[in-house]
């Protein structure tokens, strides 16, 4: 019975093209998008395909979902925004220094990408949800930024959170 407790209900072949693990993004109805080999697709709560999208080197490897739009950053180094229900693509950008880029830290009608690369403060940069226009693009106050910040920063409020933990990692 996959229904009993710790079975999994459903499962799914699927060619994966995250370097550890899929990119995939959780719908509040149950549903999943998730990033396979050179497409993007979404399953239902039950596993079967609601749609796919054929995206070749433009295959996110990061995914997140707000206001009904999912947001990936790819592997070309673009970042890409698709309508969730029905897979519609709605912006493309391309991003410069491709391996730099993190997130996609997505809230209240913003998605954020941040860059971490050498020495330098992190670079973020906003862009409006929906059309993909730039809204921001700057760099945070010099410090020692060790952890990757799409997993430790957030958006509220209208502002992007980033906790600094003075050399020390959180308890």
């Amino acid at each position: 019975d996959s229904s009993a407790p710790g079975r999994p209900a459903w499962s799914a072949p699927l060619e994966l093209a995250g370097e550890r693990g899929a990119a995939s993004a959780v719908f509040p109805s149950g549903a999943v998008v998730v990033a396979a080999r050179e497409r993007l697709l979404c399953l239902d709560r039950a596993g079967n395909e609601l749609w796919s999208r054929t995206l070749g080197e433009g295959t996110p490897r990061r995914l997140a979902l707000a206001s009904g739009i999912v947001v990936g950053l790819a592997r070309d180094g673009s970042a890409r925004a698709f309508d969730a229900r029905l897979g519609l693509p709605l912006w493309t950008l391309a991003l410069e220094e491709p391996e730099a880029w993190t997130g996609p830290l997505l809230g209240e009608a913003h998605a954020l990408f941040v860059a971490q690369a050498g020495a330098e403060a992190p670079r973020v940069l906003v862009l409006d949800l929906h059309t993909g226009r730039a809204r921001a693009d700057f760099r945070l106050p010099p410090g020692e930024w060790k952890a990757p910040l799409e997993a430790s920063a957030w958006v509220s409020g209208g502002r992007l959170i980033v906790p600094a933990f003075a050399n020390r990692a959180p308890a």
